[in-house]
Formats: C-alpha cells, sequence, structure tokens
C-alpha cells in the first residue's frame, strides 16, 4: 500500500494559515489560477498603479499611401512622438513595393513629418506600411537629440473581496466526526467561496471607479480578459493547430514568451482539443494515450497548460479558450496580484468579531489584478468544428 509522505493540510492549520498563502497553495486543483499570480502589495486608496515596458521596436506606420517617385515628400504617420530630424528609418516591404531606406529631414507636427531617399526616389509605399528606427544620418562627430519612450502608467482599481458570515457560537464550539472543529470547517468553506470570488474577479473582473459618476463608492477591478489589448485577442473563428500557431506567432512578435517560456490557461475544451494535436508534419491525429498534458510546445515556446475549472463557467462549452500568457519579462512578474493585506487573529485569515451567542467570521483582502506589458499577453478563442 503507499504512504502519503506530502504536505497534508488539516481544517485547523488552515484557520492558522495567512489569506496569502492560502491563496497560493491551498485547494491547487480547485483554484490553480491564483497560485500563477505573484503577490506584490497594492498601493494608493482606490487605485493601483504600476509602470509598463514600452512595446518592442520604435516603430510607426503610414497613415495613407505615399505618393512616390520624387527625392523628398511629406508624409503623414500615426504618431511622430518617437523620432527625430535626422533619423533613418525603414520602409518595410509590401506587396511589389520593396523595403526602403529613407532618413527623416522634417517633424512638423505629432503626426506629419518628411523623409527624403537616401539615394534615388522614393517608393509609392502603400498605407499602413510599418516605419522602424534604423540609425542617424550625421556627420562624424554629430549626434541627434533621441526622444526616449517613457514607460505607459497603467492602473487598476482596487476590490472589496470578501466573504461574511455568521456562525453561532454552539455551533462553532462542535465537534465533527473527526473531531476536528466546526469553526475549522466552516472557516474552509469561507476560504473556498472567497478563493472564488477572488479566480472570477482577477480572470473575469469588470472595472468599476468607486469615484466615478453614478457608482456611489462600489468599486471593482477589471480582469485579465479586459486588460489585455483587443488587438491580442482572437475571438472569432475556428480552432485548429495552424490558427493557434499563428496566433502564438503574433505575439511573439510583439515581445511575448521571453525565453520561449509561456503558460496556457484554458477550458476543459481546450484540454480536449490539446490532446488531439499530434507533432507530424501530416497536422492533426489522436494521440496514442491520455497521458498528462503538463507540457506543450507550439511555435518552439515551451507552454505550461493550466486546467482552470473557472474558465468552464465563463465561456461557451463548443469552444476552445486559451489565456496565452507571458509570465515573466526583462527579469521581472508580468502577473501579479496586487493586495493590501487584512489578516488578524495571530496570522488567521479572517476577523472575527465575538457577540453574545455568535460569531461574526469575514474571510477578506483589498486586492486586484496586474498585468504587465499586455502587448506580450493573448487571448484566443476557437469554435470546434
Amino acid at each position: 500500500m503507499a504512504v502519503y509522505t506530502g504536505s497534508y493540510i488539516s481544517d485547523q492549520d488552515i484557520v492558522r494559515l495567512s489569506t496569502d498563502r492560502l491563496v497560493r497553495i491551498w485547494a491547487y486543483d480547485e483554484f490553480p489560477w491564483l497560485s500563477i499570480l505573484q503577490p506584490t502589495d497594492a498601493t494608493g486608496d482606490i487605485k493601483h498603479v504600476w509602470m509598463n515596458t514600452p512595446e518592442g521596436l520604435v516603430q510607426t506606420q503610414l497613415n495613407g499611401a505615399m505618393t512616390g517617385g520624387g527625392a523628398t515628400e511629406a508624409i503623414v504617420v500615426d504618431s511622430t512622438e518617437n523620432f527625430a530630424v535626422g533619423n533613418v528609418v525603414v520602409f518595410q516591404a509590401k506587396g511589389a513595393i520593396a523595403a526602403q531606406l529613407v532618413r527623416v529631414t522634417v517633424k512638423t507636427d505629432a503626426t506629419h513629418m518628411t523623409v527624403a531617399a537616401m539615394t534615388g526616389n522614393l517608393l509609392a509605399h502603400p498605407d499602413d506600411t510599418p516605419i522602424t528606427l534604423v540609425g542617424d544620418y550625421v556627420k562624424y562627430g554629430e549626434s541627434v537629440d533621441q526622444p526616449l519612450r517613457l514607460p505607459s502608467r497603467n492602473d487598476n482599481f482596487i476590490e472589496q473581496v470578501s466573504v461574511t458570515a455568521e456562525i453561532a457560537i454552539n455551533v462553532a464550539k462542535a465537534r465533527l466526526l473527526n473531531d476536528e472543529s466546526a469553526e475549522a470547517e466552516l472557516t474552509r468553506e469561507a476560504i473556498a467561496e472567497f478563493k472564488q470570488k477572488l479566480t472570477m474577479a482577477t480572470l473575469f473582473g469588470k472595472q468599476v471607479d468607486p469615484a466615478g459618476s453614478g457608482t456611489e463608492g462600489y468599486g471593482r477591478m477589471d480582469g485579465v480578459i479586459n486588460l489585455i489589448p483587443s488587438a491580442n485577442q482572437s475571438t472569432s473563428g475556428s480552432w485548429g493547430k495552424a490558427n493557434f500557431r499563428g496566433f502564438v506567432n503574433d505575439l511573439k512578435k510583439r515581445g511575448g514568451f521571453p525565453g520561449n517560456k509561456g503558460i496556457l490557461v484554458v477550458n476543459a475544451e481546450a484540454v480536449n482539443q490539446l490532446y488531439k494535436l499530434d507533432d507530424s508534419n501530416t497536422g492533426i491525429s489522436w494521440r496514442d494515450t491520455d497521458r498528462p498534458l503538463d507540457e506543450l510546445v507550439i511555435r518552439g515556446v515551451r507552454f505550461r497548460v493550466v486546467e482552470e475549472p473557472a474558465m468552464n463557467n465563463y465561456f461557451l462549452s463548443n469552444v476552445t479558450a486559451i489565456f496565452a500568457l507571458s509570465p515573466k519579462g526583462k527579469g521581472r512578474p508580468l502577473l501579479g496580484l496586487g493586495r493590501i493585506s487584512t489578516d488578524s487573529a495571530n496570522g488567521k485569515p479572517r476577523q472575527v468579531l465575538k457577540e453574545a451567542v455568535k460569531y461574526r467570521l469575514q474571510v477578506a483582502e483589498f486586492a486586484t489584478m496586474e498585468l504587465r506589458d499586455p502587448y506580450r499577453h493573448g487571448l484566443f478563442v476557437g469554435t470546434v468544428s
């Protein structure tokens, strides 16, 4: 007979653990998402603020096609903010138009600048052609004052996540058949509901500004589904190996999955479909066995696969739903749970107000979801045919 040698946490031990520890280690099977989040200290009264690294390369794109044919041309771009007179930029090859190096000669305003061909004439680059910084056009000893991009400032509202219940003293002091206290069991149940609320809020919450017009002090955080930019979400179309590989590839272009490591937070149907993938070049086929699916390599990225039960209660059962997340970037965690701990009673995850004939049991924390560098994360939702 096998002997269990793991770390068993009894109901009474749970009563003595702090909320922070419970969020990460208790009942992983039921609440795996919360174990991924790195705890950080939230600051502020209603808002938690963090800084995000600028996205990828210094670049912009044409806002309207170029005429071409001349040595110089005034052009309209999405933004001139990160460019300076004297910069050399490259226009990406597009269709029949080849790539071309040009120099910036005039920066008129926030969206207008003039460029000159290095040799010959400018090509007729089409609308939305990416323009990327290459270098400078200077004499020896000269320099160009290069505008630096400041990290963007992102924020989320702090939400009071809590479970409160009144328990009669005679019930709280009772013993169960296994000789553990009813109070410990009830605390365990309160913690389970607390983690359910925290899981759903950090994944699917919708932001409410407590200081906003008409909110009258009610505040809620944005979940990951709303923090990921819409440009990084593929929420229509069909599920398929090629489609998902293309989705991962697009995220990699934007700096996703540094070190070729990522996390896939998935629903049950996604796991079902991932089991069908085969590494052969012939496409998709059934796996020979249903061995545990802990890791998956897509487009060279080694993903840790985390099946989160809460995903099944949000997405339709006939779709494959996958959050493709970058856990770390530039040496720092990119997924965080900002919280203001309210632990009390010698570290217990509860506040107890004792009255004459009852306890008021409360498991609570002020918390919010922190998603750094949102362009490194994505959401794929594909219909299963």
